[in-house]
């Protein structure tokens, strides 16, 4: 599996550890958004699909969090392809 299955999973997790720390449901999807999850993939497709999936678990929380609430940190680097030998 991929295209940010483990993000979503990971969402899911700290979500529950959020909830029992006394976070309210929207607060604690910007709050894991802003400083828990992190990805990388060389395939902008793969990106684009993770960034859906993990952008629409945390909408089920928070619905504002796709108006611009989030401050979180998502980028793709979609530069020239690099071949290791």
């Amino acid at each position: 599996m991929g295209s940010g299955h483990i993000l979503v999973y990971g969402f899911s997790v700290l979500m529950q550890i959020y909830e029992s720390a006394g976070y309210g449901q929207r607060d604690a999807a910007k709050s894991i958004l802003e400083h828990n999850l992190f990805g990388l993939d060389i395939d902008d497709r793969a990106y684009q699909m993770a960034y859906f999936a993990v952008m629409m678990k945390a909408r089920e929380y928070n619905r504002r969090i796709l108006n611009g609430e989030n401050t979180g940190k998502v980028s793709c680097n979609s530069g020239e392809q690099r071949h290791y030998r």
